[in-house]
């Protein structure tokens, strides 16, 4: 998975005054060409600089660098740089979408450059025919001329439309749909650029001042260009900068903004200290997250690796029958099943489980390596505490030294190799791409560029690379029919609702079995313990007719279990603790409950009422937005643990 195939793209929506002076039309389409000539200059920048292997050229002319690179590293730019896109998101309203379409369309006809492409989108509040019924004479042509000039447009977006489920009559509907496109644009665009003289032009419901509130209430900023053209474009942030009135530099501002969007992010110095630094340089291990992840080709752990999730799923499993949370099946893979998970893994086939595979490969290392900590400790600890009783031979203190090495050994290679962090980020990233289809057949993505609040820190480079993955892929072609809202809610309720219904629904039961089992077992090792002790007081006493040799063999054996039975109850108390599993069964019955009311709202929703879309949208959000939240929880549990081994 080289770093080449990764597709830099950026977003460009518009959203515009339908009503433009024709006279100033051609100044309106000059200063659109400067504001897509800097966007495009700034994402060739990017894509060259990603393909020179995180090389920043933070200049606004990025040819001075280029002749600084050896041969090899210019061609591999090269060949980053012409996979470069720009997409342009406009719904072709007359007047500023079509002012809009068209400088994009002659930038890429007259001024075409290899380093980055062009690419229309169009989505519309209605279905085409409907939509063509909108298109009035008042707007800047007669109907038919307005309708040809539409299909010359359509023409050039090659099939890339997405036909809404908006309906023209009655007016406050087609407003609805007005409102629905906008939105549709603000999701899909990392810059919205909007046409629109905040002082001069009044809009009603659905038009540019709703769109520009909402891009700016989701945190997308906006490039206010006037309508005449003749004015410099304002950049905002916030609504009331519009109302300041406030001018600055917007070009170099939205370069910047371009470039910050696009570039990987730096990566923060390692936590790790001077001795784990020193051995990662020394075994040449790769400490920036993102490259680590780029580079990462086997998917798959064998044997002693799988040891702690094949004996942890086998707990969860019978404990689960043991408490009869499941009904017991007697099968071959009742016996059996043990021994297949822990020789043979299956890989998944699909191309988007790449993160997944990965994240269980590093879950097993760091769990497994846990789990011998935990035995490794257990076993020294018995063994120094029978070294209390008697003379230890040079083998028992061998083997001592030998567990004390290994509990070292596993915590030093967790720190080089990063398993962990690993293994949670890994896992976030999946997550993330799992409601990625489903949220594109509604026209939505979730706030893509801006998800940093879902990956702090080290974790950043996930919400880079998912964001890179959204802006690389394309706006949801077709007619948004009942027949395809019908799929849609389907494929939301099985794909989506219904799978983590069933994966929380098997989680709370093997958690809240593992927890009684591992919970009275170690009670009961604990009672053991209070009952060997009092015989041994008993026996001390000569409250017990056990005299001679054979009080001095059952005196030995209950110094054994003494020590023995409280390691066991520990480490199993231990257990219990490190792996939570009372949270997570407590974390996945919340999840279950705020599911099953998103699958209650899916099933209510009517795939015939005018914008449904807009519906299953939001709750298709709902269910990413949890996952989200269910991971970030998971993983601040095992980031507040008091012992890493």
């Amino acid at each position: 998975m080289p770093t080449e195939e990764i597709k830099i793209a950026f977003r460009l929506g518009v959203s515009g005054s339908m009503e433009l002076d024709p006279c100033d039309t051609p100044a309106l389409i000059e200063q659109l060409l400067d504001v897509m000539r800097e966007v495009r200059n700034a994402v060739a920048c990017s894509a060259r600089d990603i393909a020179l292997d995180g090389i920043v050229c933070m200049t606004r002319d990025c040819a001075e660098k280029e002749t600084r690179k050896p041969s090899s590293e210019i061609s591999a730019a090269k060949r980053c740089a012409e996979a470069a896109l720009l997409r342009v998101i406009s719904p072709l309203a007359e007047g500023a979408d079509r002012a809009f379409a068209a400088a994009a369309l002659k930038l890429k006809d007259e001024e075409d450059d290899p380093r980055c492409a062009i690419r229309l989108e169009v989505p519309m509040p209605f279905v085409q025919t409907d939509y063509e019924k909108t298109f009035s004479s008042k707007h800047s042509e007669d109907q038919p001329s307005s309708i040809n000039r539409f299909h010359e447009f359509l023409a050039r977006a090659e099939g890339r439309t997405f036909e809404m489920d908006g309906a023209v009559a009655p007016r406050d509907v087609r407003h609805d749909g007005y409102a629905a496109v906008g939105r549709t644009v603000v999701w899909n665009s990392d810059l919205l650029i909007a046409i629109w003289d905040p002082d001069g032009q009044n809009n009603g419901p659905g038009g540019t001042r709703d769109t520009v509130r909402f891009a700016l209430r989701t945190g997308l900023p906006v490039l206010l260009v006037h309508p005449s053209g003749k004015k410099q474009p304002m950049w905002v942030k916030h609504w009331r900068e519009i109302k300041a009135g406030k001018i600055q530099d917007s070009m170099m501002t939205m370069h910047t903004f371009v470039r910050q969007e696009l570039l990987p992010p730096i990566a923060e110095e390692p936590e790790e200290g001077r001795v784990v630094r020193f051995l990662q340089r020394l075994l040449k291990v790769e400490t920036d997250p993102l490259r680590a992840y780029l580079q990462e080709d086997d998917q798959l752990n064998r044997h002693f690796w799988r040891t702690h999730e094949a004996n942890m799923k086998s707990l969860k499993y019978y404990s689960a029958k043991l408490c009869r949370y499941e009904m017991w099946e007697r099968s071959k893979r009742d016996w059996r099943w043990l021994w297949k998970f822990w020789v043979r893994q299956e890989l998944t086939t699909s191309p988007s489980s790449f993160a997944a595979q990965l994240s269980e490969k590093y879950q097993q290392r760091y769990r497994t390596s846990y789990l011998f900590m935990v035995l490794s400790g257990a076993f020294a600890l018995s063994i120094a505490c029978d070294a209390l009783a008697r003379h230890l031979s040079t083998w028992e203190i061998a083997a001592e030294l030998a567990f004390l090495l290994i509990i070292s050994s596993l915590w030093l290679a967790n720190k080089i190799f990063r398993w962990h962090p690993r293994y949670v980020s890994y896992r976030l990233l999946a997550e993330l791409l799992r409601a990625v289809e489903c949220l594109r057949m509604t026209g939505r993505n979730p706030p893509g560029a801006r998800l940093d609040q879902a990956s702090e820190g080290r974790q950043r480079w996930v919400a880079w690379l998912y964001a890179a993955k959204v802006r690389a892929g394309e706006i949801n072609p077709g007619v948004i029919d009942v027949a395809r809202k019908e799929a849609i809610k389907t494929t939301l309720l099985k794909s989506l609702i219904d799978g983590q219904l069933n994966y929380h629904e098997r989680r709370l039961k093997e958690n809240r079995g593992a927890e009684r089992v591992v919970g009275g077992v170690a009670a009961y090792f604990f009672l053991m313990t209070v009952i060997v002790v009092a015989v041994k007081l008993a026996i001390h006493l000569e409250l017990l007719p056990i005299t001679g040799e054979i009080e001095e063999k059952v005196s030995k054996v209950l110094a054994y279990l003494a020590v023995g039975l409280p390691i066991l109850a520990a480490a199993l108390f231990s257990m219990r603790t490190y792996e939570e599993f009372g949270i997570l069964a407590d974390q996945s019955g919340l999840m279950i409950e705020e599911l099953d009311a998103i699958r209650k709202r899916v099933i209510e929703i009517d795939p015939e009422a005018p914008l449904s879309l807009q519906e299953l949208g939001v709750e298709t959000l709902g269910v990413a937005r949890l996952i989200v939240e269910d991971v970030k929880g998971w993983a601040q549990v095992f980031k507040l643990k008091a012992v890493e081994g």
